[in-house]
């Protein structure tokens, strides 16, 4: 130090040191803090390289060929915990119906963070990543902020996925179902010809059939005389004694089958014929029952040994086409003889008038498997069938239902698994009543 310094000196020298010492400490201070900000951006753009890199590996995983769906949605939960702040443990888990995803080890905790799969504007299913063990508390819980966005950025890709295997599910059974329109539609059209080739030999039998009844009577005088004469004698290996009785059953039995036949190709033919809709026509409900229970009779007697059918007396007559009515009936005899799933269970058919006498009514009650209440209200939407694999359409009850609204009708259903079916199908009545139709039970 110089000794030749004034204190007034020497105080400034002192001063000008101490803001020297606070200029470096301040420097260390910015130093150590610019160094930890360093670290925490560091830090910060891993975890965003992470997240970015999840994203990217799930855009690849979809774009793989070859890869089902649920080795899709198998693979987005397992590229998971490598995004997520402490991957060690990190569990994931998808749920989309009864489809489960999920990572292994797994282990539910209640550190969870979830969003949901909504497609088309309903859940589908959850995304969720669990943590298992404790951590510090963070933006959500003990999970980052931008770990919710991220979820949030999964399940929309997941949603997309389901959404398009939907559609693409959607398209097949479209693409099935025109298969199976086409199909009926050129069966329809050969119906006419086939029932013309049957109607010629049937024609043959009904026609012949009399006149050989006519001739055996003729001839039995003299079989007689001869078995008068000459004891017992075999007709066709059987003892004539015996035989003579059973010749005009089996007659009546042929002339009887031959009429039957010609009755369900009529109204098989009336069932396909083509047609403009006119529903002005004056129909007798009965009587539509009565025709559609010819062309499923075989069907009834294959699912039930107990069928009833009960037709009101008197009913007033509806105003449409008894041919689409016929359409709908059959449809909705068919769906209760296909939830029959026991012999021993019933099946009934009844009209009515009702007592407002606005309506006739019809009833179709099975003791088959029932609707579950989910599926109930979409019975009647277009292309929707639990039939799909016997080869359900999803139409019948759709176009019935059609049908019914353009006769300014209704259709009814009250179902409950195990418990069966009534199908209510309501039908204004004509104005003035029109004919009014016998009863039969």
């Amino acid at each position: 130090m110089d000794a030749h310094k004034t204190k007034q000196q020497l105080i400034e020298e002192l001063g000008s040191l101490r803001r020297r010492v606070a200029e470096l400490e301040a420097a260390e201070v910015r130093h150590d803090e610019l160094e930890h900000e360093l670290r925490r951006l560091s830090w910060d753009l891993a975890e965003r390289v992470k997240e970015m890199n999840c994203l990217y590996a799930i855009s690849k995983l979809r774009d793989r060929h070859g890869i089902s769906v649920d080795e899709v949605l198998q693979g987005i939960v397992e590229l998971i915990p490598s995004a997520w702040q402490y991957p060690e443990s990190t569990c994931a888990r998808l749920r989309v119906g009864a489809r489960e995803f999920k990572t292994a080890p797994f282990q539910e905790t209640t550190w969870r963070l979830a969003s949901d799969i909504v497609v088309n504007g309903s859940q589908s299913g959850t995304l969720e990543v669990f943590y298992t063990a404790e951590r510090p508390p963070m933006g959500e819980g003990p999970f980052l902020r931008e770990e919710r966005n991220l979820i949030e950025a999964i399940a929309e890709r997941v949603r997309r996925i389901l959404g398009y295997e939907q559609a693409e599910k959607q398209a097949r059974e479209r693409e099935q179902q025109m298969i199976q329109l086409d199909r009926l539609a050129a069966l329809g059209t050969m119906v006419s010809g086939v029932a013309h080739e049957i109607n010629n030999p049937n024609n043959f039998i009904m026609l012949n059939t009399p006149v050989l009844l006519e001739a055996y009577d003729s001839i039995l005088p003299v079989l007689e005389e001869y078995h008068r004469d000459n004891g017992e004698f075999l007709v066709g290996g059987i003892p004539y004694s015996e035989m003579k009785e059973s010749i005009p059953v089996l007659f009546s039995g042929i002339l009887e089958g031959a009429k039957r036949i010609r009755t369900i190709v009529e109204s098989l033919k009336g069932f396909a014929r083509a047609e403009a809709c006119d529903l002005s026509q004056l129909v007798d409900v009965n009587e539509v029952v009565r025709s559609a229970l010819v062309l499923v009779n075989n069907q009834i007697k294959k699912s039930t040994s107990r069928f009833s059918v009960e037709l009101a007396e008197g009913l007033p007559a509806v105003r449409g086409n008894s041919q689409r009515l016929e359409q709908v009936v059959i449809n909705l005899i068919q769906n209760a003889c296909e939830a029959l799933t026991d012999r021993r269970q019933g099946l009934a058919i009844a009209t009515a008038h009702d007592p407002a006498g606005r309506d006739v009514v019809v009833t179709i009650h099975d003791e088959g498997v029932g609707i579950p209440p989910d599926r109930l209200p979409r019975i009647m939407d277009p292309f929707y069938t639990t039939k799909r694999p016997s080869g359900g359409t999803g139409l019948g009850l759709s176009v019935s239902a059609s049908i019914v609204k353009d006769h300014g009708g209704s259709l009814g259903f009250v179902s409950a698994p195990g418990d069966g079916t009534t199908v209510t199908l309501r039908l204004p009545v004509a104005d003035g009543g029109g004919v009014r139709a016998q009863a039969v039970r």
